[in-house]
């Protein structure tokens, strides 16, 4: 258990090391951004400096991150890089812009959701820069979030869930449940977040699943996304198990041939 436990926070540190490196990337393009407000830049010389970081975050993240946009509350410019806006598209109304205006001493992490240009599962970092209305954000998608889960599913007969405190499934051995409910599509783990939530140490523990017993071991990143690693205990302990019924076997054996003798 305790090597259970240690391989999920191996795993987790990974995943920390790139939520730390969105943070980071968010950070300096406020800073980018503040710096040439400050300095008067116009509008078409922002939105040259955000098409060009949208290309490089792209590239220097395998396409993890894939847009980075701002919005100018005081001359009412929303830059979004090749995204045709709708007349409907209020950037005030959006998580990413309310959550970063709620959260002005950090950097805000959306709940995922479906993005508005390319109709894919994403989350958004998004920092409010000091005092003003202009937000900062960067969008990045789940590819690493499907590695990771790949990485806890490796050695076989387990499930691995990445879930919010909202219960919205970002990660499963089933990529396809991306963005539903626990409690919709996996109703055996809402006991199971509920326990994991109010576990402050979070300890493992066993939970009876309809294929039998399982452990249960979990982390939580620092952004509160909740990691949980499932594993069937036929499997966990199967070799222990065994040897145990080898034991028990070759001890009844010996005791049948002394009776014998």
């Amino acid at each position: 258990e305790e090597i259970g436990q240690t391989q999920l926070e191996v795993i987790r540190s990974d995943f920390q090391g790139t939520l730390q490196a969105a943070e980071d990337a968010t950070l300096r393009m406020a800073m980018e951004s503040e710096q040439m407000i400050k300095s008067g830049a116009t509008r078409a010389e922002m939105e040259e400096f955000f098409y060009k970081r949208k290309r490089e975050q792209k590239e220097s993240s395998n396409g993890v991150c894939f847009n980075a946009y701002i919005y100018v509350g005081e001359k009412d410019w929303t830059i979004i890089p090749d995204f045709a806006m709708p007349p409907e598209y209020h950037a005030q109304e959006r998580l990413w812009y309310k959550g970063a205006i709620e959260n002005s001493d950090k950097i805000y992490v959306s709940e995922p959701y479906i993005d508005a240009m390319s109709g894919i599962m994403c989350y958004t970092m998004s920092k409010k820069l000091p005092d003003s209305n202009i937000v900062v954000a960067l969008d990045f998608n789940f590819s690493e979030v499907q590695y990771l889960i790949s990485k806890m599913d490796e050695l076989g007969n387990r499930n691995s869930l990445i879930v919010t405190k909202t219960g919205m499934i970002i990660g499963y051995t089933d990529m396809n449940l991306v963005g539903q409910k626990v409690s919709n599509k996996l109703p055996e783990y809402e006991e199971i977040l509920n326990r994991v939530m109010k576990s402050n140490h979070l300890d493992s523990f066993t939970a009876q699943m309809s294929d039998g017993e399982h452990t249960i071991f979990s982390n939580e990143t620092n952004n509160g996304w909740y990691m949980i690693l499932s594993v069937n205990n036929w499997a966990f302990y199967k070799d222990s198990y065994m040897q145990i019924i080898f034991a028990t076997l070759l001890s009844l054996i010996m005791m049948l041939a002394i009776i014998i003798l």
